[in-house]
């Protein structure tokens, strides 16, 4: 059963410009381990293809289960990690896992264009 929808799409020039005006921005929207895996990319067009999507994904992931489940929440409570076969998967903190009142699957969709970046999330209970 579906329980929430979000999508986003968001220039990649615009992230860029927002970063280099302010880096600290990262503080509030990226996990520790987000930041260690930023930090690792070498080539600028990809480092900011990169923190596109995921701002993309975690305004999709946020409207999804706000919209879906009532629950408000940060972009550092959700963590945009790989799973065994490279695709990104959605996790929540304990804090924000512990509101929902039964299990769901995330559904995360990102993708790229030169100069845009856009996320769609689904959220299903898992019956």
């Amino acid at each position: 059963m579906i329980l929430g929808i979000g999508f986003d799409l968001v220039e990649i020039e615009r992230v860029s410009r927002i970063y280099k005006r302010s880096p600290r921005i990262l503080q509030t929207f990226l996990t520790n381990k987000e930041k260690v895996y930023f930090d690792q990319i070498m080539n600028e067009h990809r480092k900011f293809e990169w923190l596109s999507g995921r701002f993309s994904a975690k305004e999709a992931a946020i409207k999804a289960i706000s919209s879906g489940l009532g629950i408000l929440i940060k972009f550092t409570d959700i963590e945009i990690l790989y799973d065994e076969l490279g695709r990104p998967t959605i996790c929540l903190t304990d804090e924000i896992q512990s509101k929902l009142l039964f299990r769901v699957n995330w559904n995360l969709s990102i993708t790229h264009t030169k100069t845009t970046a856009g996320a769609f999330v689904i959220i299903e209970k898992i019956l």
